[in-house]
């Protein structure tokens, strides 16, 4: 008897073939979507921590004014901590660019050479540098080409990455990563100490240390140790920092060594008696609060969530589709099942004839989207996104048994478990209940639907009928449309960002001071800028404090422009907020802003006055002289300044320098950078709504084969019968979208913040409406696409129907 019965599932497959081949369709895009995001995430994951650990990633990173004496690097060392100096120099190209030039590291993180080898000393004069991925990419680039840093050429000898530098942004605070226009460099100690002597820097030389925790001391020990380190007695050959200590600690300096010399107390309460907090520790960050280390990492967290989420959200559509599908197929055999079932054929046998059909069908698809998530076009493309902007060693694909299980066994398990309850449900019938196929129909003529028309009333008591096949329609309609305003919030996110950012900057130049000069220079716009941090959703964010005058000579024409002078505070409370932290950490104007000083251990609370229209950056902004007084710093102190032009300012002052154009190139990298995954996301979405409305619909048009065979007989022409059966389900659709499009719009809005929280950038996820137009428009022409497709499936439906169903 089982020969007999597999003979059968060759004749099902071949009579429902369009039907399986589109259920297969759907699990293999479905799962091919999940295991490439998921797949992806592994690898980048797995193998760029196995590589941070092989190449020592530091457990963090300080930065002081001037460099630790052997004694203290000694002291350091006998406590268990191990240093790498890393010290960098900026040098501009001719093309405009930037590279931070370093010496090759020996302990901490060491670079990984993609191609090539580290720089050696030359005796033949023959200069060698190792050039960091991304910039050689951006660039054109490769092993054995020359290049021109400072005043000297050097040649490529290797196309590399580091650990600190994954996501090689030029400041913590950077939106993104610009490698056209920014990439780092590694050459010997004698290349580096050849172009510190050029001068050709375009900032002074900065002084990093990478360290290591191989001892007790812990990262806010070794904090608090670097700052009771001494430096007054360095020397000190910069005559910048010698003219700006001078001028700004040196008397608070010596009377500090002499209160503390007769016993006035405490560092820090001699600290706090002379209002200043005095320290060679410029800057102290740890691995994990580093922007720059593992943002590929944290990036694909977010990719691997969502990839689990939308697993778990097509999951419950796959299973939703799949019992209809399966429903609609046993009412269909009722009468095979019925006869059968008389003839004495077990239970069990029955099941296991049913269920062997779609499970293989359902196993195939998921096989066959795993291969697909697995092979070049998954992993590999999914990857190209990350790799086109972080700066990773190459890898090798991961695969991981749960996932790759998840993807193979998920789908045919899922049909399996809704083929065992429904056909055990029908068997659980009279055989010749089965046989009279006498399924429980809703009574939906009881339902009064007043003085409608016939049409109207037969399309509404059709859909009633298919209330099951119409929840589904609907319900994957939300889901795909869920799946593509993940794609469209990242879009309008990034070419809103791209449009706002070179809107909002009304400065050309932005230069920060390491040693700033006693009066701002000429054309230039004195501020005092202060990073701070703020936490959110487990990741910090730098937050620059600027302060700023709205009257006076110090007048600021560049920041905050939007917010009136009257409405600018004038005290040490309250702030202007830009809109691109509004936006980031949903903060509206009267809320309570709190900030956190990282080197100093120190909060400080503010009231949000106003919200400026600004998302170049993530600024608060106060009142100049408020600031002073706050932090306590001289009454015409300043570290930033803003013009409209270039100004003549050495460049061993200054500890960086931003210009518009950098904020117009990096604007530009958001929407080419993720491109890739809203083409594939939209795509997806497009491809499993459709199918799902040709599964559910055909659905509908089967189940109701004797009712149009029967207007046939009765001379409906097919015109009228597709107006009946087809175009019914057209205002359905049409219904549908109007409430799951903003439905959805809206459920993707309040998650969309979990999936970028990693992001410092501003969030405008407005839609302008021809978008929600475009949309809406697009959903109805995917069903009048579905509607063309099944119009031949009506046709196909005889008269002889009738006949083959009579009692």
């Amino acid at each position: 008897m089982q020969r007999i019965l597999r003979k059968r599932i060759l004749r099902d497959l071949k009579k429902n073939f369009s039907r399986y081949l589109a259920l297969s369709l759907m699990i293999v895009f479905g799962i091919y979507i999940i295991i490439s995001l998921i797949g992806s995430a592994d690898t980048v994951i797995v193998r760029t921590r196995a590589s941070d650990e092989e190449h020592q990633l530091e457990d963090g990173r300080f930065r002081t004014f001037v460099p630790l004496k052997e004694e203290e690097i000694k002291e350091l060392s006998r406590e268990g901590i191990s240093l790498e100096k890393l010290f960098f120099l900026d040098f501009q190209l001719e093309d405009q660019s930037s590279v931070r030039l370093f010496r090759v590291r020996k302990k901490i993180d060491r670079i990984v050479c993609d191609q090539g080898r580290e720089p050696r000393d030359q005796e033949d004069g023959l200069l060698e540098v190792a050039l960091e991925k991304r910039y050689c990419e951006e660039h054109n680039l490769h092993v054995g080409d020359r290049i021109r840093i400072g005043n000297i050429d050097l040649q490529v000898c290797a196309v590399c990455t580091s650990p600190d530098y994954q996501n090689p942004v030029k400041e913590y605070g950077d939106n993104t990563a610009d490698s056209k226009n920014f990439g780092t460099a590694f050459v010997t100690d004698q290349v580096y100490e050849a172009l510190l002597k050029s001068s050709k820097s375009s900032r002074a030389e900065t002084y990093e240390y990478g360290y290591l925790l191989n001892g007790s001391m812990s990262d806010r020990d070794l904090k608090e140790r670097i700052k009771t380190f001494e430096f007054d007695e360095l020397d000190v050959s910069d005559p910048y920092f010698k003219d700006y200590w001078d001028k700004n600690f040196g008397e608070l300096k010596a009377l500090k060594k002499m209160l503390r010399f007769v016993g006035a107390g405490s560092e820090k309460e001699i600290d706090d008696l002379l209002n200043v907090d005095i320290t060679n520790l410029e800057e102290f960050i740890t691995a994990s609060d580093n922007p720059r280390i593992g943002g590929g990492r944290d990036d694909v967290e977010i990719s691997r969530v969502a990839g689990v989420v939308a697993g778990l959200i097509l999951m419950v559509l796959f299973t939703y589709v799949i019992s209809v599908f399966v429903i609609h197929n046993i009412e269909q055999e009722c009468q095979v099942i019925g006869a059968l079932y008389a003839l004495g054929i077990k239970q069990r046998d029955l099941l296991t004839h049913f269920l062997v059909l779609p499970v293989l069908i359902t196993f195939t698809a998921g096989l066959v989207g795993t291969t697909l998530g697995y092979s070049p076009i998954g992993v590999n493309y999914q990857m190209q996104d990350t790799y086109g902007y972080y700066s990773l060693p190459d890898v090798d694909i991961v695969f991981e048994l749960p996932v790759i299980l998840y993807g193979i066994v998920m789908p045919p398990v899922v049909a399996a478990i809704v083929n065992y309850f429904v056909i055990r449900k029908k068997l659980n019938s009279p055989a010749l209940s089965l046989l009279r196929d006498e399924s429980r129909a809703a009574r939906v003529r009881e339902i009064p639907l007043g003085n409608m028309g016939f049409v109207a009333r037969f399309r509404i008591r059709q859909m009633l009928r298919e209330l099951r096949s119409v929840f589904a329609v609907i319900f994957g309609m939300f889901i795909c449309l869920l799946i593509l305003m993940i794609s469209l919030d990242c879009y309008v996110m990034c070419k809103n960002v791209q449009i706002e950012n070179v809107a909002d900057t009304k400065f050309e130049t932005m230069y920060i001071y390491k040693y700033p000069e006693e009066e701002p220079p000429e054309g230039g716009t004195a501020c005092f800028v202060r990073s701070l941090k703020k936490s959110r959703f487990g990741y910090d964010f730098d937050i620059s404090l600027i302060g700023m005058s709205k009257t006076g000579k110090e007048a600021n024409p560049y920041l905050a422009g939007d917010i009136s002078r009257e409405a600018f505070p004038d005290n040490e409370c309250d702030v202007i907020i830009s809109s691109a932290i509004a936006q980031k950490f949903n903060i509206k104007a009267g809320d309570d802003l709190v900030l956190k000083d990282e080197e100093n251990d120190r909060y400080y609370a503010f009231t949000v006055k106003g919200i400026s229209q600004y998302s170049a950056g993530m600024f608060v902004f106060m009142d100049l002289q408020s600031m002073r007084n706050l932090f306590r710093v001289k009454s015409d102190y300043y570290n930033m300044v803003l013009s409209d032009h270039a100004l003549d300012i050495p460049p061993g002052r200054l500890a960086s320098v931003l210009y518009k154009d950098d904020i117009r190139k990096s604007a530009d990298i958001y929407v080419s950078m993720m491109m890739s995954m809203i083409i594939i996301m939209g795509g997806a979405a497009a491809l499993i709504l459709m199918v799902v409305m040709y599964l559910m619909v055909k659905v509908m048009i089967d189940r109701s084969a004797f009712s149009i065979s029967l207007a046939k007989v009765f001379g409906y022409r097919k015109r009228e019968i597709r107006r009946l059966y087809l175009n019914g389900n057209f205002y359905l659709v049409a219904a549908g979208a109007a409430v799951c499009l903003p439905l959805s719009k809206a459920c993707m809005d309040a998650m969309f913040p979990y999936f970028i929280s990693n992001v410092a950038c501003a969030m405008n996820l407005h839609f302008p409406w021809y978008m929600y137009a475009g949309i809406y428009g697009g959903v109805l022409l995917l069903y009048l696409l579905i509607s063309v497709m099944l119009t031949k499936r009506l046709n196909r439906i005889l008269p002889a129907e009738v006949l083959k169903n009579r009692e």
